[in-house]
């Protein structure tokens, strides 16, 4: 019989912790209590947190105490806080690995499967074991995948044909992911020339999903470990969220109400390109709905950036110039700095507000300076404007 608990590391990491975040967190309990200046109405807030960030502590550390995976003579089992899990040698289906998780999956339908943290001591012997006596599940899949694919008449006539399709799309998604990632990255650090760089984003999602509507099934838009179809979802959720960061972070828009519905919209099309017809997405699992909703949150992402992009970058309406008050200036410091100053009311606008700018504007005002406010209508009428200094 072999035992395997937590490792040491993280077993003297939670006996450390522990103790200082159960005692943070009791302290954030009670401060609206300790803390005339604050509101009892803060109770509402810090209770349900402080309580439930002890309680996951708590458990956590009785588990790193009482977890354990035993490999017994015709057995294993898990034990941990909630319960007790075992397998016989001859229910096991075969196993998983995952970032965290190892796990290990039931042959027999009313037994469910064995979840084994990769944070146990010795968790490449465990894996060493499981390889020795059974089958990697994400192994087989794959290679039962490939299977119909080469039997698929829809791919070619032959079993060559089918073959080469398939290293031909896979390429094809390797090469859109790489540009992906790589123009992404271009666009976050310093996204020069920002006109090719922001339509290249644009245009990935595009591509994208008209690879998945032209494949006749074989590319797809969800990405799993366990699958031998090529993916293209990282084309299209990098590119998308940076879409909506850089929206956000380059124009400053006077009005969204013009935003969300042609965003939407968008999105929906582009959806329905992606979906109707589509093979790999089943209503029958509730993994089909979550693939659907989260490859749709990408989708309007994309959407909604390339919307603002397009907007503003290509706008050539003509402009309207007011002077405003600089009243404060700030920074906003983390993975990527920004810079804020916050203006008077100009023009329609009634209040103050703040607004983002370049670093090299920031720099140039000071409290009390005159701004100049470049407000311009928009190539889909949505408002946005430019702030420049006075000079």
């Amino acid at each position: 019989m072999k035992e395997y608990r937590i490792a040491k590391g993280w077993t003297i990491f939670m006996y450390i912790m522990s103790p200082v975040i159960i005692a943070l967190f009791g302290w954030f309990l009670f401060l609206p209590l300790l803390d005339e200046s604050m509101g009892l109405e803060v109770l509402w807030f810090s209770v349900p947190i402080s309580l439930t960030m002890i309680t996951v502590v708590v458990l956590g550390l009785i588990d790193t105490i009482k977890g354990k995976f035993v490999i017994d003579t015709d057995r294993i089992y898990t034990t941990n806080v909630f319960n007790k899990r075992m397998l016989l040698f001859n229910e096991i289906k075969g196993f998983r690995v995952e970032d965290k998780y190892i796990f290990v999956e039931s042959a027999v339908k009313n037994k469910k499967r064995i979840k084994i943290s990769t944070y146990y001591g010795k968790c490449d012997e465990i894996k060493d074991w499981l390889y020795q006596h059974y089958d990697d599940l994400a192994i087989v899949n794959i290679l039962a995948e490939e299977k119909v694919i080469l039997q698929d008449v829809e791919f070619g006539r032959s079993v060559e044909e089918r073959e080469s399709r398939l290293l031909k799309a896979r390429k094809i998604c390797m090469v859109l992911t790489i540009a992906s990632i790589v123009v992404g990255l271009w666009a976050f650090i310093w996204p020069y020339p920002y006109g090719i760089v922001m339509t290249a984003l644009v245009a990935f999602p595009l591509i994208a999903i008209l690879l998945v509507k032209t494949s006749n099934g074989l590319i797809r838009l969800e990405d799993k470990k366990d699958s031998a179809y090529p993916s293209v979802m990282l084309s299209i959720a990098i590119p998308g969220f940076m879409l909506l960061f850089r929206s956000l972070l380059d124009y400053n828009l006077l009005d969204y109400s013009n935003t969300f519905l042609p965003a939407i919209l968008t999105a929906i099309f582009l959806s329905a390109i992606g979906y109707v017809g589509n093979k790999e997405f089943s209503a029958e699992k509730v993994s089909g709905y979550l693939s659907t909703i989260g490859i749709a949150v990408f989708i309007f992402c994309a959407s909604y950036g390339g919307l603002i992009f397009l907007n503003c970058y290509y706008d050539q309406s003509a402009e309207q110039i007011f002077p405003a008050q600089v009243l404060s200036k700030r920074e906003s410091s983390g993975k990527h700095t920004s810079y804020y100053v916050e203006l008077a009311a100009w023009g329609e606008q009634k209040e103050a507000e703040e607004v983002s700018i370049s670093s090299d504007l920031y720099e140039q005002f000071e409290k009390g300076d005159i701004a100049l406010v470049y407000l311009r209508k928009g190539l889909f009428d949505i408002p946005w404007f430019e702030v420049d200094k006075k000079h």
